[in-house]
């Protein structure tokens, strides 16, 4: 699968995680806040069970023991902590219409977590969504209406700031002189995935199309359209 694409299954993978976090900790806390009648005690954890789920997990179930009405239950809590141990006192709370029914105000965090974290997952995939469609209209906007020039190839070095898959993308270095200023700028590419310094040597290519904003030649794009889809992959 090309880099690309695996971006932009991690930017929806991101979205749907924090979509599902998000409406679940709203749930969570619709049915958790919304139930009248809860009756605060203090239980006793009577058995902890240790089992590994469907993925193979270590998971825990704890068993409290508690009097309500003067009778005495003993119910699962819906919730773990390293901290729990046999014996040990707990505050629970159950409910009054149905006190076999128990839970741990220590839960309610999750009331507050999951919806949180879901809305950081959302707001990282919205970020990303829209820097790439930025990208891409900044690059599409100095493509037809920059100023092109030839830059020097200088170098072709790894970025590694970034990974994908525990990979790291290529960018291309070059130089061009401004016959205005007789300055010197230096260019970098986007992130490239493609091994282009083989196809670069190969070529003995020497200068690399980018495009300019006359007005502010720090906005650029380094044209590579040409060169990265005839080379292979990364690996």
């Amino acid at each position: 699968m090309k880099k690309n694409k695996v971006e932009s299954l991690i930017m929806i993978i991101f979205f749907i995680v924090g979509a599902v976090f998000f409406v679940v900790g709203i749930a969570i806390g619709v049915n958790t806040l919304s139930k009248d009648g809860k009756i605060e005690t203090v239980g006793t954890i009577t058995y902890i069970e240790r089992y590994r789920n469907v993925n193979h997990d270590i998971s825990y179930r704890v068993f409290v023991e508690y009097e309500a009405d003067g009778e005495m239950y003993e119910s699962e809590l819906n919730y773990y902590s390293s901290g729990f141990r046999e014996g040990m006192e707990i505050d629970i709370y159950y409910y009054e219409d149905e006190p076999e029914k128990i839970g741990s105000p220590a839960e309610n965090i999750f009331v507050i977590i999951f919806p949180i974290s879901g809305f950081i997952l959302i707001s990282i995939s919205g970020i990303m969504f829209f820097y790439k469609k930025a990208k891409n209209s900044k690059m599409k906007r100095l493509i037809a209406t920059g100023e092109k020039v030839y830059a020097n190839i200088v170098d072709v070095v790894v970025n590694t700031s970034y990974s994908v898959n525990g990979r790291h993308p290529l960018n291309i270095i070059c130089e061009w002189k401004n016959p205005k200023d007789g300055e010197t700028y230096r260019f970098k590419s986007d992130n490239l995935w493609k091994d282009v310094e083989r196809m670069i040597i190969e070529r003995n290519m020497r200068t690399i199309p980018v495009y300019l904003n006359p007005s502010d030649i720090r906005e650029y794009y380094v044209y590579v359209e040409d060169i990265k889809d005839t080379v292979i992959d990364l690996t």
